[in-house]
């Protein structure tokens, strides 16, 4: 039996964190491994990954306020060395005695300084981020220390492959191509809300008399789910709002956003714009949801609107493919783009929003049209994209015979 320390940036609840506990669950379903997980900040998956494996989450100390910490327990977290992250996951890394190492992002170099070399089994690198991402993250250095430290990496779209080996150091021999999965439709994520918990009785449609009233009417309905950033085109909106509003001329529309919280600094900012161009009514904000409540609601929009500035591989897009809702999305902004050549998407110029507009007009004039599309994406999704048929794939990598160590492999630091 192999053990394997699985390592994330964080455990919050979005895409990396998702696909790495779901793999987890399945890694131990079907293969003889054991498990153990890192993660080097806390999220609301934290308690899903403590019931599947033995979990460490990185909780650094407040030294600014030391006189908070009763004495005798600042004295453990010193002999801890809770100060630095990275001598915290050596002396995991020391403990635990890993076969293999898997590191669920390309953000995590800063904290590898602290391999020392006995520690280092063979180590896979899955990577879910463009460049405009991974630079926001990490320095080049890191990133570089990552990739050199990695036996295999593994690279969830061609585009992310093709931008770290025109700007690293990185063997072809080394590079894997996996895209991200989905759950089927009968299949239970891992982590997922009981059918008889309080949660579970959410009901989406009555808690927005909004989604209610245009459900009702039958108004064209279309949006997305993820973050409010700009790196998933949350500031494009109210431009794009306003180029729909030129295409539907006076016919009623809903846009919906599901994943912005009101009273936070992005709900506030984009409200006030919405109100001086008179497109408030024509917006429905919705906070994060659980996941049946989240594929409720994606389940009635018309069109996804994609308008992320770069995404590798968004699950948002599988999880609407899968309920037959086609995708519009900008080219050259990750790989859901290619599924456009494929039939199973729309893509438009980059940052063209009228063009962006027509599409989505588009489709709700021609439901048949949109119907067409989103099956092609819903039979790609179960023919290519299903959790059994490529977590396979990243098992053979993760698995394979652990070879020489890096020549660019570090020596501890001091703590």
């Amino acid at each position: 039996m192999k053990k394997i320390l699985f390592v994330s940036s964080d455990g919050g609840r979005t895409g990396a964190p998702w696909i790495l506990l779901n793999l987890v669950n399945w890694l131990q379903r079907h293969h003889a491994v054991e498990a153990e997980v890192v993660l080097m900040r806390d999220g609301s998956l934290r308690q899903d990954f403590e019931q599947l494996a033995t979990t460490h989450t990185w909780i650094p100390t407040d030294w600014e306020k030391p006189e908070r910490l009763h004495r005798r327990l600042r004295k453990v977290l010193l002999q801890r060395n809770n100060s630095d992250p990275g001598v915290w996951l050596q002396q995991i890394l020391a403990s635990a005695k890993p076969d293999i190492i898997y590191l669920s992002t390309l953000v995590l170099g800063k904290y590898l300084a602290d391999l020392p070399h006995q520690a280092c089994p063979r180590i896979v690198s899955h990577v879910h981020e463009l460049l405009p991402s991974l630079r926001q993250l990490a320095t080049d250095a890191q990133v570089q220390t990552q990739l050199d430290l990695s036996h295999a990496v593994i690279s969830c779209a061609p585009c992310v492959q093709q931008g770290l080996m025109s700007n690293y150091r990185l063997a072809a021999a080394k590079c894997h191509i996996i895209p991200e999965f989905i759950l089927a439709d009968t299949e239970q994520p891992a982590g997922a809300e009981s059918s008889s918990s309080p949660i579970a009785s959410f009901d989406p449609e009555t808690t927005w008399p909004q989604l209610q009233e245009a459900l009702k009417e039958g108004l064209p309905i279309f949006g997305i789910g993820g973050n409010p950033t700009q790196r998933k085109g949350f500031d494009l909106i109210p431009l794009f709002l306003q180029a729909c509003r030129r295409q539907f001329g006076d016919q009623r529309f809903l846009f919906v956003w599901i994943g912005c919280t009101q009273g936070s600094a992005a709900h506030a900012a984009l409200a006030w714009d919405l109100e001086k161009m008179n497109l408030r009514d024509q917006m429905l904000l919705i906070p994060s949801v659980p996941m049946h409540s989240f594929r409720r609601l994606l389940s009635h929009l018309q069109v996804l609107t994609l308008l992320s500035r770069e995404d590798p591989f968004p699950l948002v897009v599988l999880e609407a493919g899968l309920q037959q809702v086609p995708t519009v999305c900008f080219r050259g902004s990750g790989g859901i783009a290619d599924l456009a050549s494929r039939g199973a998407a729309s893509a438009v110029d980059y940052l063209n929003l009228d063009a962006f507009a027509a599409a989505v007009h588009g489709f709700c004039l021609q439901p048949d049209r949109a119907h067409a599309v989103g099956s092609r994406c819903r039979r790609l999704i179960l023919e290519e994209l299903q959790i059994n048929t490529v977590a396979p794939r990243i098992a053979e990598v993760l698995l394979g015979e652990a070879a020489d160590l890096p020549l660019a492999a570090l020596t501890p630091r001091q703590s």
